[in-house]
């Protein structure tokens, strides 16, 4: 059986796309508003799951900022930068609505280790992470479980932060996957310049 999680599925975009690549799709959104709207159009899919969780590092109930701007993309357990508007593109030519939280509510978090534990989750072949400045702690939850990830995706920064104190810098995952067995197979620079998606792969030994 193959199998996709997907950390962060926002409006099942994506989802719907692995639904039709992989056995089991295993989808987190801690947004409410939009869990409800994802179990409502997968709810014909025998191999669909939402979890209504947070990824992190520890299992807890932690406070989530949510944007209900543009499609409630930029919600996330940080708070954003300083001076974000104003900084984000330096030639001044966009203007990014969707920075702002307009409410926030505790959610619950899980680590991906207790995670595939629970599920008995040996494989994970693509790992799907955008959760919004903690992409790598997703990463580091899964502890010395690290190697059952055969390939996956993930969103650093790489200018200018857009959320304050995220460990999320792209030359700190570029070190992490280094160090764990994996190679970066392709890179691709978003919006602004200030956001970076690694696509990375096991390396196997023979």
């Amino acid at each position: 059986m193959t199998i996709c999680v997907e950390i962060g599925s926002n409006q099942g975009t994506d989802t719907e796309v692995y639904a039709n690549q992989y056995d089991m799709v295993y989808a987190f959104e801690p947004v409410k508003e939009l869990t409800a709207n994802l179990w409502d159009k997968f709810k014909d899919y025998n191999n669909v799951i939402i979890i209504p969780f947070a990824v992190d590092t520890t299992n807890d109930f932690k406070n989530f900022n949510v944007s209900t701007e543009y499609d409630w993309g930029c919600s996330s357990l940080y708070d954003f930068s300083d001076n974000l508007k104003e900084d984000w593109d330096p030639l001044k030519l966009i203007y990014r609505e969707d920075f702002v939280h307009s409410h926030s509510y505790l959610v619950p978090t899980i680590t991906l280790y207790d995670f595939v534990t629970l599920y008995n989750i040996n494989q994970i072949d693509f790992l799907h992470i955008d959760a919004q400045g903690n992409d790598l702690n997703v990463l580091r939850s899964l502890k010395d479980k690290l190697n059952i990830v055969k390939s996956g995706t993930m969103e650093c920064s790489c200018r200018m932060d857009l959320y304050k104190n995220t460990p999320n810098r792209v030359e700190d995952a570029i070190q992490f996957l280094n160090d764990n067995n994996f190679a970066i197979t392709k890179s691709l620079i978003q919006g602004e310049g200030n956001e970076i998606n690694l696509t990375f792969n096991q390396i196997y030994y023979s």
